[in-house]
């Protein structure tokens, strides 16, 4: 006997899952102050970590560690020929 896709929507609307989203979209609509407001907040803090602790490095030469032996190869070689090695 084959399932109709109407009874496996049937099922899933009766999952635990189902319920848990259910009461949780009622909560949200019922409720919005309790969402929004910690979001913005969770936002700002995020905000204003990311200015005062990332720092940008745009220097090339960190990408890369200077422990390697092809990277003190290269910084040799701009040192001995400036302005050669670079685009």
């Amino acid at each position: 006997m084959q399932r109709s896709p109407r009874s496996d929507v049937r099922g899933f609307s009766n999952s635990l899952f189902a319920r848990g989203l259910c009461r949780l979209a009622q909560l949200v609509c019922r409720h919005p102050v309790w969402f929004v407001y910690p979001e913005l907040l969770l936002a700002v803090l995020c905000l204003l970590y990311a200015v005062r602790a990332l720092k940008f490095d745009m220097n090339r030469d960190h990408l890369i560690g200077p422990e390697l032996k092809s990277q003190q190869v290269y910084l040799a070689f701009e040192r001995e020929f400036p302005g050669e090695g670079s685009e």
